[in-house]
């Protein structure tokens, strides 16, 4: 089975109101170090009703959710917060804002690892919340609050990998969870603001847009075939479903990400919203991106979805399969893992332009 590293982030924005905020910017290293205490002040108990949260919302799925066993921890679990700077002149940021980014600044929570039993296959799950410092860097920052779900086979056959409905189904899953736990991750953000800002009270509304982004590795020489007809044949997704210009693997390749794309999002993506990524070196992704406005109101969906891949030690994408099944262990596929660095990439671009588009108008309608 070709699916390896199963990833689902889920970003929601807010707006505070009612919090002590100087009228100048705070000095970066100030900043730092008061996010640093914000982070420390939603850590500790906090922290872990978050995850609680997480293992309560897969309960009601009907999920079988358990810690991970011992064994399964060693170097897949991050134990520290750590925090850092988003350069606003970063060549990943995406230009021509119209509202241009501060320096975001950027924690991230320790990760917690869990089984998670979806009904067919187990999955060793790595879950990490992250938050932006927004709120403290400027009086119109929309703050940015992520719950990341990462899913790799636990089964002991070291063969066993997942298939497409599975990979599917863990998606499903973790989006059902992620929802319920941005409440949770809200909450516990407001309370961190009330800690470095002298106790005020902090309004702090969880604006109704969503970024998703649904990506998984994909090994097969199907997928791999599209990716060189796309890459080096410069075809279009619509080209690469052509069997009268490209060979049946091609083809097929092209039908997988149909078939993801449709399961994941239950749509029929057009052709044209289908197209190759190729943002980072030696990784590439067939993504799909539908963006969801509803004419009776501010609420935005901006879903992305696809499969993606990392190139072989040989011209081409072929080579890497083989190298994989020799080394798979959770740290190696993480390592190896193109879907997981694209769908940050992906995370921090798409955060920004929505940050953009949304700022002026949350700066009119909240007072700071």
């Amino acid at each position: 089975m070709p699916y390896e590293l199963t990833i689902n982030r889920v970003m929601a924005l807010c707006a505070a109101a009612n919090l002590a905020r100087p009228n100048e910017p705070i000095a970066n290293g100030m900043l730092i170090a008061k996010f640093r205490k914000q982070m420390s002040i939603m850590a500790g108990e906090k922290l872990e009703n978050m995850y609680a949260t997480v293992v309560a919302a897969a309960k009601d799925n009907s999920d079988r959710i358990e810690n991970a066993p011992a064994a399964a921890l060693s170097d897949n679990e991050e134990k520290e917060i750590e925090v850092f700077v988003m350069p606003k002149d970063s060549p990943n940021a995406p230009k021509n804002l119209s509202h241009p980014p501060s320096e975001h600044i950027v924690g991230l929570f320790p990760s917690r690892m869990f089984t998670l039993d979806t009904g067919g296959l187990k999955w060793l799950l790595r879950v990490r919340p992250s938050v932006t410092a927004c709120a403290l860097e400027r009086p119109d920052g929309l703050s940015k609050l992520w719950w990341s779900f990462e899913g790799i086979a636990a089964d002991p056959q070291r063969d066993r990998r997942p298939s497409e409905s599975e990979a599917v189904a863990f998606l499903a899953a973790t989006s059902a969870m992620a929802e319920v736990s941005l409440l949770s991750l809200r909450d516990t953000y407001r309370y961190g603001l009330e800690g470095v800002t002298g106790g005020s009270k902090a309004a702090l509304d969880l604006l109704p847009q969503r970024i998703k982004i649904n990506l998984a590795d994909n090994n097969g020489s199907p997928f791999a075939a599209l990716i060189d007809a796309m890459n080096l044949r410069g075809a279009s997704f619509s080209e690469a479903k052509d069997a009268s210009k490209f060979d049946k693997e091609v083809v097929g390749g092209a039908e997988e990400v149909s078939q993801f794309v449709h399961h994941v999002t239950d749509r029929r993506a057009p052709d044209e919203s289908i197209a190759l990524n190729t943002d980072l070196p030696r990784m590439k992704a067939v993504i799909y991106k539908f963006q969801d406005e509803k004419a009776s109101s501010d609420e935005k969906e901006i879903v992305l979805a696809g499969l993606a891949r990392s190139a072989g030690m040989r011209a081409g994408y072929e080579a890497r399969g083989e190298f994989r099944r020799i080394e798979y262990e959770p740290r190696n596929l993480r390592t190896m893992s193109a879907a997981r660095p694209l769908s940050a990439r992906l995370a921090m671009k798409h955060a920004l332009v929505l940050d953009s588009e949304l700022s002026s108008k949350v700066a009119k309608a909240v007072p700071a």
